[in-house]
């Protein structure tokens, strides 16, 4: 029900001594399934780390098709790739609960054609969620929902750093859909994203922030409104 692969309850990377760390490093983890949430890791209070590690093809029935995270602390994807992993709800890769309070931190992965039936095609962050959720570096291809085809934030911050977008997809937001959540993004490349709203980005609260800067968008296309960034209210702060 709980955890394709693990699931990993209070417990941190510093109790690695008494051997409760939850490392995976190098491993070929697919086609795992799990019938209500993470297909490989369900993360409750503990810290999680899978490094230079192949994730492909894992299915969650409602959320996060690789990891789901209930409450606080962190879940980090160093390197590796992640490829068509599904959610048929919430969060491709990884969703998080309305209790969550802790971080996600994705770097340097290669994460290609992952998606989810609703919001987040690679991450989804609760509305009741806060905290950082970063993206440092890699490549982004083909990731998709209805809402954020690579991030919903509903709060909380997101901070994107000299990573690849392209070709990722949504009806709102091709990259990023956020409501309450703040938005930056430094040194980004956005190329050939689709949506019907926000080539790039959607934007559905006007006290939200978002700031690009030093990015690149070419080539991103939107069928209604705003190629790169479509605001949904009449004032949002960019």
């Amino acid at each position: 029900t709980y955890g394709g692969v693990l699931c990993a309850q209070y417990s941190t990377l510093s109790d690695a001594v008494q051997g409760a760390a939850h490392n995976l490093t190098e491993c070929d983890i697919h086609s795992n399934e799990a019938a209500w949430q993470a297909g490989v890791v369900y993360n409750d209070e503990s810290e999680v780390r899978l490094t230079s590690c192949v994730v492909r093809d894992n299915l969650a029935v409602l959320d996060g098709g690789v990891s789901y995270e209930y409450f606080g602390f962190a879940t980090s994807l160093v390197g590796g790739s992640y490829v068509r992993n599904f959610a048929m709800n919430d969060g491709g890769v990884i969703a998080t609960a309305d209790l969550y309070i802790g971080s996600i931190y994705i770097s340097n992965a290669m994460v290609r054609g992952n998606g989810a039936a609703l919001k987040g095609g690679v991450v989804k962050v609760s509305f009741g969620a806060s905290g950082m959720s970063t993206l440092q570096g890699g490549t982004y291809i083909r990731n998709g929902a209805l809402e954020g085809g690579v991030v919903h934030v509903a709060k909380g911050s997101l901070s994107i750093d000299a990573a690849k977008f392209a070709e990722c997809s949504a009806e709102y937001g091709a990259v990023v859909y956020t409501t309450l959540g703040d938005v930056s993004a430094n040194g980004s490349t956005f190329a050939r994203n689709n949506a019907t709203f926000g080539g790039v980005v959607a934007i559905d609260e006007a006290t939200t922030a978002i700031a690009l800067t030093n990015c690149t968008a070419r080539g991103n296309k939107a069928s209604a409104q705003g190629g790169v960034v479509y605001c949904c209210r009449d004032y949002c702060k960019i």
